[in-house]
């Protein structure tokens, strides 16, 4: 008897795609916060080199719960401009671990996050911010090449993503985490 070998999905039961959802949630929101952070240091740095000071990018995002006087707020607004951005930055996050398929390295996460980025960026400058932040668009048009900049490191840095997403998939084995599934022998 001969015998071939197929490609062979297994079925996931109830508690494997619950698993599977904890890694895309969890994954994409630590990936997301933690990218976002690295966002918001390149951003602080690159606004206090340019002399416009430090804290500036993040009171820009407090305009949302302040107006136009978290630019001159203190802690407060701040603190409110780094859980905004944080937050928003773990929804993206959480999104862009939902469409980076399964199996993916950091290499294709990398590059996908790059791409991934440029499509935030565009959203959020031509749609969200108008509506949402007048303030910050305003003065995102002032430097659009920083602001496109720290979106790009935004998206390269969601390269960990992968691996937060094996971190907190618990039932996974070796095989689903690689995105490879087991051959089976059928008789032919």
């Amino acid at each position: 008897m001969a015998y071939a070998t197929r490609r062979t999905e297994p079925r996931l039961d109830l508690r494997e795609r619950q698993d599977e959802r904890s890694g895309i949630v969890l994954g994409g929101v630590f990936s997301g916060v933690f990218a976002g952070i690295v966002m918001a240091l390149f951003a602080t740095t690159a606004s206090w080199a340019l002399g416009n000071g430090f804290w500036t990018p993040v009171k820009e995002i407090a305009c949302v719960a302040y107006g136009v006087d978290a630019l001159v707020a203190g802690a407060s607004a701040i603190l409110a401009g780094v859980l905004i951005h944080l937050t928003i930055a773990s929804c993206w996050g959480m999104l862009f671990a939902a469409l980076l398929p399964r199996g993916s390295g950091a290499w294709t996460a990398l590059w996908t996050g790059v791409l991934y980025s440029i499509g935030v960026w565009a959203l959020m400058t031509y749609g969200v911010l108008p509506w949402g932040n007048e303030v910050q668009s305003a003065r995102a048009g002032m430097m659009p090449d920083w602001f496109f900049y720290s979106h790009l490191v935004y998206g390269a840095s969601l390269l960990v993503t992968p691996a937060f997403r094996r971190r907190f998939y618990a039932g996974a084995g070796a095989a689903y985490q690689r995105g490879t599934q087991p051959r089976a022998r059928v008789p032919v």
